[in-house]
Formats: C-alpha cells, structure tokens, sequence
C-alpha cells in the first residue's frame, strides 16, 4: 500500500468486495470451507480520485495468525501491511508465481474495462517460518504503463 500511494501520489484505502466472486480468474482454488478461514477480497483505490488500481484477494490462514491480528483483518478494512506492522509482526514476501491474462471480471471491478489484460502476482507472506497467508494481487497493464 505505502508503494502504491507513491506511485498514484495520494492516499490509498481499502473497500472490501464479496470474497469469492474472482476466485476462478485468480486461478485459486475455493478457499474458505476450512471452519475459522479468512478470506479478505478488496480494492485498493485513491482516496482523492477513487482511482481502482488493485484487486487483492487474500487468504489469511488462522492458526499462523495471532487472534488480535485475525480479528483486525476480519473485522476492518485496514491494509493487511499496516495491521502486520502495528501488531509488530515481522514477516516476508515470498513471490510464487506472477502472469498476465485476460481477466474480464477483475478488469470490469477495476473499471479496466472487460478485454482489458491484467498483470496478476501471488505470494505468500511467511512470518516465524511459516505462511501466515496468501495474496494475490491483480492490476491493469494498461493502467501502469500509463505512468511512464
């Protein structure tokens, strides 16, 4: 979020989406059966412009995670990031795999437009050698090569 709100110069907030609805063209599977699971969809978007930029769809597994951070992330909008580093979790990004595709629903929520193609990165955060999560992260091609 810090990185984004530098690149799109203004603050970024979160709008949480229906959790589920992109699963197929994130090419995930359905996550979310297991009792006490976390699934977090949401937008990331300009404060200022409304801007959509990002697509999140997270999978918080919750015996890795402390229960004051899973509460948080279950019960706010606040960027995973902030919560992480407010409750002092120290963790890491893992990159596991990362593609461009067609991804018509994700690219209409973005308001990319449906044929739009987008850039997709999926990684795990790894805290205290174990996976506390799962992101996949989607944005437009089109949207970030207009920055340059």
């Amino acid at each position: 979020t810090d990185l984004l709100e530098l690149f799109a110069d203004e603050e970024i907030e979160i709008e949480k989406v229906t959790p589920g609805l992109y699963t197929a063209e994130c090419e995930r599977p359905e996550c979310g059966d297991e009792p006490g699971s976390v699934v977090r969809d949401v937008i990331l978007r300009g404060k200022e412009t409304g801007n959509r930029y990002i697509f999140a769809h997270s999978h918080l597994f919750p015996a890795a995670l402390s229960p004051a951070v899973q509460a948080r992330l279950s019960s706010t909008s606040d960027p995973i990031g902030k919560v992480l580093r407010e409750y002092r979790t120290e963790s890491f990004r893992q990159i596991e795999r990362s593609a461009s595709n067609s991804m018509p629903a994700i690219a209409r929520v973005l308001d990319q437009g449906g044929t739009d193609q987008m850039r997709w990165r999926r990684y795990s955060v790894i805290s205290g050698g174990a996976a506390i999560m799962e992101i996949t992260e989607v944005f437009s091609e089109q949207l970030f090569a207009s920055a340059n």
